[in-house]
């Protein structure tokens, strides 16, 4: 398995995760290992393994093993990826891309991992890190806009010319006064003197 399925599945705080490898595991897994929710054991699949499992995730390099193992999953009605051969899974992990609370999910229906991979490599060069600060903001400016109690109509143009106006440009070049001006142009006067709450810590 993969270093990064095994650190996405650790973001949703299981129980446990087992990891087999007849091979010896590398300096990054090894690491990983110290935490108490992945156990790695050095050896080869066996059915016993997906005993109890909520989810399986094949990836050896061996496709009548890699069969076997989603033919269990599906008899035991546990979900399965079989890495490379979509038509075997019960779902698809798609490539993404995370900064904070936005994450950009790239998929291909499982036709071509090696695409995604090389899109998602390519969309980490162009979300930078004003993506993540410009969605604190407008995470910190919802409920500030809602109690104006405005038109629905009104705060969808005011999310929208937020996001369309210079304020990541702004936040990519870590200038919060062309950032605080930006905001200006766009909020209503109500909220101007809350523009420093709404920067505060950004850049």
């Amino acid at each position: 398995m993969g270093m990064r399925k095994i650190k996405s599945i650790l973001e949703a705080d299981p129980e446990q995760i087992l990891v087999l490898d007849i091979s010896k595991p590398s300096p990054d897994l090894t690491a990983l290992c110290d935490d108490s929710q992945v156990c790695f054991e050095k050896r080869p699949f066996s059915p016993v393994d997906i005993a109890d499992k909520f989810l399986v995730i094949a990836a050896t390099s061996n496709p009548e093993l890699n069969r076997t193992i989603a033919e269990l999953c599906h008899t035991s009605n546990i979900l399965c990826n079989i890495v490379d051969a979509p038509v075997l899974s019960s779902f698809i992990v798609p490539a993404s891309i995370t900064h904070g609370d936005l994450t950009v999910a790239i998929s291909t229906a499982g036709q071509s991992p090696a695409l995604a991979k090389h899109l998602r490599q390519k969309l980490e060069d162009f979300f930078g890190n004003e993506y993540e600060q410009i969605l604190v903001i407008l995470g910190r400016l919802r409920p500030l806009l809602l109690a104006l109690e405005l038109t629905t109509e009104e705060n969808t143009a005011i999310f929208r010319n937020v996001v369309s106006s210079g304020l990541l440009e702004a936040l990519a070049q870590q200038d919060l006064d062309n950032a605080a001006a930006s905001l200006r142009k766009t909020l209503p006067e109500d909220l101007h003197d809350k523009i420093g709450e709404l920067l505060n810590g950004i850049a």
